[in-house]
């Protein structure tokens, strides 16, 4: 018998070509080619916020003219929207969009009442300025035991609200 010459596999051309495309194989899949797109999110659209999905409240003429007549110098363009807040019982906020006087920029107050009932015919609530905006710019006074502001819960939704009439 004759003896075969045979060369050990990494010696063959067919196994070192072998290595090179695993080698570039695995370098690409390391850095990525670049050329990949993307594929859509399965994750639905988050669905629009709506006025009453929000949890917002309508306000009457009444309740907007009560607001403004202590408004200094200020008028009120008919705008405002509230919203319940959860950090005092049967407190709601509402935003109102007026003009202050001297200038055409409209710009929101934010006031707290406790009226049973935004959206009636009747004011019969207290009002207090809860923003830095319904201090400056009206006359209705404080109420210390309150501590209103701007971070007051229900301020900034009551605001969002009124931007979801416009």
């Amino acid at each position: 018998m004759e003896k075969q010459n045979t060369k050990p596999a990494y010696q063959n051309k067919w196994f070192i070509g072998l290595l090179a495309i695993s080698a570039l194989v695995f370098i690409s899949s390391i850095f990525g080619s670049g050329s990949e797109t993307s594929t859509p999110s399965s994750t639905p659209p988050a669905p629009m916020k709506s006025f009453s999905s929000m949890g917002c409240l309508r306000v009457s003429a009444t309740l907007v003219d009560g607001i403004s007549t202590g408004l200094l110098e200020s008028v009120p363009t008919g705008l405002a929207a509230g919203f319940v807040s959860s950090e005092f019982n049967d407190v709601k906020m509402v935003a109102l969009e007026f003009i202050p006087n001297g200038t055409t920029s409209k710009e929101i107050a934010v006031f707290a009442t406790n009226d049973n009932n935004l959206n009636d015919d009747s004011v019969d609530g207290l009002i207090f300025p809860a923003d830095g905006f319904a201090k400056n710019f009206s006359d209705w006074g404080e109420n210390p035991n309150l501590n209103l502001s701007a971070v007051t819960s229900g301020v900034s939704e009551a605001k969002d609200c009124l931007s979801l009439l416009k």
